[in-house]
Order: structure tokens, then sequence, then C-alpha cells
């Protein structure tokens, strides 16, 4: 089992209580265009994970975000092939923050219920950074259980 980064987590947390609501979408990566050097241009939203590639710090350790979603940067993981996505995805949150499948999904994706304790789609910067600074106090719900990471 990975050790979570949790003061990483905390910085990202910190980080998004900066970011007006106008700039923020928690169901997208990324919207409109943005620089292949990192920034987002002007009016471009993009969700937690999507401005944890902005950051200097997460950045550093390879965090990019790329044309077709978010990874490590690697010229081996330049591709539109879904599965391949979702597994950039999963090596990036294991890799910067220690996360398993679960617990990226339970930090880093909207509500799919009508309640299950996570944000929705909707929900504010600074509601996803209570979301992230809950899960590092208190772990997530012992009912989500863990996935495999494979």
């Amino acid at each position: 089992m990975e050790e979570i980064h949790k003061a990483r987590l905390l910085r990202l947390a910190d980080f998004l209580d900066t970011i007006p609501e106008k700039s923020f979408d928690f169901a997208c990566w990324v919207s409109g265009e943005f620089g292949d050097d990192g920034a987002l241009s002007c009016g471009t939203t993009a969700c937690a994970f999507g401005w944890a590639t902005t950051m200097p710090e997460f950045r550093a350790l390879g965090l990019r975000l790329l044309k077709d979603g978010v990874g490590i940067a690697s010229p081996s993981l330049i591709s539109t092939n879904e599965t391949t996505y979702w597994k950039r995805v999963r090596e990036a949150a294991k890799e910067v923050f220690g996360l398993s499948v679960s617990e990226l999904e339970w930090l880093f994706t909207p509500s799919d219920e009508e309640y299950d304790g996570k944000p929705e789609d909707d929900a504010s910067p600074a509601e996803v950074a209570v979301h992230i600074r809950n899960f590092v106090a208190n772990g997530m719900p012992c009912d989500e259980g863990e996935e495999d990471d494979s």
C-alpha cells in the first residue's frame, strides 16, 4: 500500500482556496485551450487535479495536463486511447499523491449519487478543498473500500 502524501494534498487544498469560482469546474479536467507550459489560458476552467498540474511543486514531479487528460509527462504516455488515459491518471495520482484508485475517485471525481459525501460537479474550489482536508484528516468512509490499482 502506498503512503499517501498528505502534505501535498493539503498544499493542493490551500491552492484551491485561491482559485476563483469562475475558473473552476469539478466535472472537467480542463476546458478550452491551455499551453503546454502548464499555464491555463484566460477564461479556461479546470478541476482540482487539472489545477494541480499548474503548481510548480507538482510539475517538478512530472505532473502534466496533456491534451487528452492528465498524467506524468512521458512520450510513451501520450495517447488518446481511453484505457491508456485512465492508466495515466491512476499512475499520476499514485506517484504524486500516493493514492489508490478508490482514493483518486473519492477525491477528484464528482458525486454520481444524490448524496454520497462527495462534492457534486458544480462544487466550488473551496468545497473541494474542504473535501480534500476532510480526507487527509479522516480518510475515506468505511463503506468505500479499497479497489485494485491494476
